[in-house]
């Protein structure tokens, strides 16, 4: 790491932190090839990074106290606030979404929408395609995963549940409860 004027920060890996260069770059851990790699001169502070390239996009000032762990978890992630992720490809396409998380293999995977996003998936591919959707609890292998797009106010408890449910044409596919 380079970062010269930040503090209390910890990195391990090639190109882990490398461009971290802010006095406000303070109290992350950062383990792993290229994670956090993109902080450069945003305040970004209180964030856990474990993983390779995980937390490897962020570089805004508003996206500090994230804990990313696993491989490419939160890889896109810019300037979300919030979010813990962890497990391979966790949050993998954020970039914005706040206050979610995501627990299992590819949990949240494709979340990209701008904002709070307040989701809570955990399970192997749990509400692994939601592209936008907001306020989803999910918990389960595979529950809610067919859900591709805005889908929201939901919630799936149990394997599969609400595993084929996609709003598809119809836009429509918001505050269900599904258990079991």
């Amino acid at each position: 790491a380079t970062n010269t004027t930040g503090g209390d920060n910890l990195a391990i890996g090639y190109q882990a932190m490398t461009n971290a260069n802010h006095a406000d770059v303070d109290r992350n851990v950062i383990v792993g090839n290229y994670g956090g790699d993109a902080i450069g001169t945003a305040t970004v502070a209180d964030s856990v990074f474990v993983g390779y390239a995980a937390g490897s996009g962020v570089n805004d000032n508003a996206s500090g106290g994230q804990t990313l762990i696993g491989s490419q978890s939160g890889l896109q992630l810019t300037s979300a606030i919030a979010n813990t992720a962890v497990g391979y490809k966790t949050l993998y396409a954020a970039t914005t979404s706040d206050y979610n998380t995501a627990v299992g293999y590819s949990a949240l995977g494709a979340i990209n929408g701008d904002g709070t996003g307040a989701n809570t998936a955990m399970g192997w591919d749990a509400a692994s395609r939601i592209t936008s959707g907001v306020y989803n609890t999910v918990m389960g292998t595979g529950a809610l995963n067919a859900a591709d797009a805005g889908e929201s106010y939901n919630v799936a408890i149990g394997g599969e549940a609400m595993g084929s449910i996609d709003e598809g044409a119809s836009g429509v596919a918001d505050s269900n409860v599904c258990i079991g």
